[in-house]
């Protein structure tokens, strides 16, 4: 029995020269294919070429003669799946060119409604959220294609109208807004009780006092009046952030601009991508036929005799 020599697992210089050449070689034996495909079927690859340039121009300037705008919103405790199907329905009413119930759905006109494709929402890793089943309070993206565009005043107000005008959101939102009033209301009513409290303690006579005749910190009196002192700081925050949450107190608003733009550039940039990928399309298209025709369909014929 033989032992296996090692030294002939090991690479050389010789194999890796080899294994170069052998990827030079097929590199060489491909471009020569290309080339033999461009030249000698010339007619099939500038056919199929110019098909393929010409459907990339005509996309570029049908997308050059449509508009977009995309921006983010947030949300506060509600599910993201909400939102969702909600955009969901109104794209399908779009798509349905119920042009009247989407306009009253979302406060435009017929005729805006009439310019607009289709309106999308997903999360920040571009998911849909039709199927977000999870709790997760990421920013979601809302996208408006359209034909015409838009101003961007109007599509932020349809879009805050109908998001904030579902019937358990807006229940949620009265509800809210209810609670924040009875907490404002709560506050200001403690606060007019500190105020007179600590009145009477810095008011109060030296007599009453203890031997300093004022009230300090040091003092009992001094000591409660630091701890109304404290609380009162601590109402007057938590009701600076109560009148701020009234003023956006929406559930769903938006937290960037509303910017319309074309969808693409129809310029010389545009162009000259749009030729050389139809042209590189065309060219392996018309490369694969003839590779078929000359390799592969040798190849099938025996095996179907067989």
């Amino acid at each position: 029995m033989t032992t296996p020599n090692s030294a002939n697992d090991q690479l050389s210089w010789q194999d890796l020269q080899q294994h170069a050449l052998w990827w030079v070689k097929l590199a060489a034996n491909t471009v020569s294919f290309f080339w033999r495909v461009l030249w000698k079927h010339w007619l099939l690859s500038f056919s199929l070429i110019a098909i393929f340039t010409a459907l990339q121009v005509f996309s570029l300037y049908q997308a050059s003669k449509s508009y977009e705008m995309t921006s983010t919103f947030v949300y506060g405790d509600l599910h993201p799946k909400i939102f969702g199907d909600m955009v969901a329905k109104v794209n399908i009413l779009i798509n349905n060119q119920e042009n009247e119930q989407v306009a009253s759905l979302l406060n435009l006109k017929p005729s805006q409604v009439q310019s607009i494709n289709s309106i999308k929402v997903s999360d920040s890793r571009g998911k849909s959220l039709e199927s977000n089943f999870t709790m997760h309070k990421e920013p979601m993206i809302i996208t408006v294609k359209m034909q015409k565009p838009i101003p961007g005043d109007s599509l932020q107000l349809a879009i805050n109208h109908y998001l904030n005008s579902n019937p358990f959101s807006a229940r949620r939102l009265e509800m809210k807004k209810r609670l924040l009033q009875e907490e404002l209301d709560f506050i200001n009513t403690k606060q007019i009780t500190i105020d007179s409290v600590l009145k009477r303690l810095y008011e109060a006579p030296a007599s009453t006092t203890r031997e300093s005749g004022a009230v300090t910190i040091e003092n009992s009196e001094g000591k409660n009046a630091y701890e109304l002192l404290r609380f009162s700081r601590e109402l007057v925050q938590r009701k600076a952030d109560i009148e701020n949450s009234l003023v956006q107190v929406e559930n769903v608003f938006a937290i960037d601009n509303f910017i319309v733009l074309p969808s693409a550039r129809f310029g010389l940039g545009g162009l000259v991508k749009s030729l050389v990928i139809g042209g590189i399309l065309g060219l392996f298209l018309s490369a694969a036929i003839v590779f078929w025709r000359e390799y592969l369909s040798r190849w099938i014929k025996p095996l179907e005799e067989e």
